[in-house]
């Protein structure tokens, strides 16, 4: 995919990748996030075009909890 506007190029690609976050979002998919200094399991709580919200330990507790009263 080329595009003579670069911009056009980058908002679009943003686009898209927003959009596969946010259907792992809504599917509480699981993700391993990993870089040089990280690395740890999570879930996406919200996904933006400004922010992307992973859980922390209180937040997986919370779920854990609400999936073991569902059962």
């Amino acid at each position: 995919m080329e595009h003579s506007d670069n911009g056009l190029f980058i908002k679009r690609e943003r686009f898209e990748v927003l959009a596969i976050l946010r259907e792992i979002c809504k599917q509480r998919t699981p993700l391993r996030v990993e870089n040089q200094q990280h690395r740890f399991q999570s879930l996406l709580l919200s996904v933006g075009p400004d922010n992307i919200v992973f859980s922390g330990e209180e937040a997986e507790n919370a779920i854990r909890r609400r999936l073991h009263h569902r059962h």
